[in-house]
């Protein structure tokens, strides 16, 4: 971790007075939300930098909206976002406005959900998500770097995450995760992997894989999303 740190460091002194912007991405569950936070705490205790993070699944088009358009059955996919928004968001701190907010995301619920997170003044902005290094996304990051993982550690990992979720819907949830809360044990297990190949698999394969080439670092993890390496780009 220390030498991506160094990484974003050297990038926050390169960029200026403004925020620089660090994208994370890589393929579904393979822990970029987890691996966000742990690097900003990183630059906040070794290098005193003010770091805000955000989730990119905030700019998810809300349910509702997904049903609207007929995408309902494509969510999490790249056109479920709402790119130009999250453009216009980066684009904002790009230009050093300290008043942008940025919508928020519940797992939970599995929506977009009320209110804001203002990101303030801060030295560098990690957004995580799987379309952060889409070709959408060019221009608006300093530093993209891809989570990369094995398939079966992906598989493994979401589907712990997804037997957690379900555990803690409430009852009178309208969540769709809801709909597995009378499974237990290994029929939820296998209901989870279910929907991983059907829904996800196809979405890493199609359309995050292809972004492991646009990053300008590779963090390959191991099975306990250990660090094992860090592979950069070539200029």
């Amino acid at each position: 971790m220390e030498a991506l740190v160094e990484l974003v460091a050297a990038c926050r002194d390169e960029v200026g007075e403004r925020p620089a912007v660090v994208g994370i991405g890589g393929p579904i569950s393979s822990g970029k939300s987890t691996f966000a936070g742990l690097l900003a705490d990183r630059l906040r205790e070794d290098r005193e930098l003010a770091v805000g993070v955000v989730a990119a699944d905030g700019f998810l088009f809300s349910n509702d909206d997904l049903h609207a358009r007929g995408l309902f059955d494509r969510k999490g996919y790249p056109e479920s976002f709402d790119v130009a928004s999250l453009v216009a968001f980066l684009d904002a701190v790009r230009h050093g406005r300290t008043d942008v907010v940025a919508p928020r995301y519940s797992h939970e619920a599995y929506d977009v959900v009320p209110g804001t997170d203002p990101v303030g003044d801060v030295d560098v902005l990690v957004v995580e998500g799987i379309v952060v290094l889409q070709p959408s996304m060019d221009g608006q990051l300093d530093l993209g770097i891809y989570l990369n993982a094995e398939p079966d550690d992906l598989r493994d990992w979401y589907t712990d995450r997804f037997v957690e979720l379900v555990g803690e819907v409430e009852d009178g949830s309208t969540s769709i995760l809801s709909l597995f809360r009378g499974l237990e044990g290994q029929a939820l297990r296998d209901a989870a992997v279910n929907v991983w190949e059907a829904i996800n698999v196809p979405n890493n394969v199609e359309f995050v894989e292809p972004t492991r080439g646009r990053a300008d670092v590779v963090v390959v993890q191991d099975a306990d999303h250990g660090l094992v390496a860090l592979e950069r780009r070539e200029v």
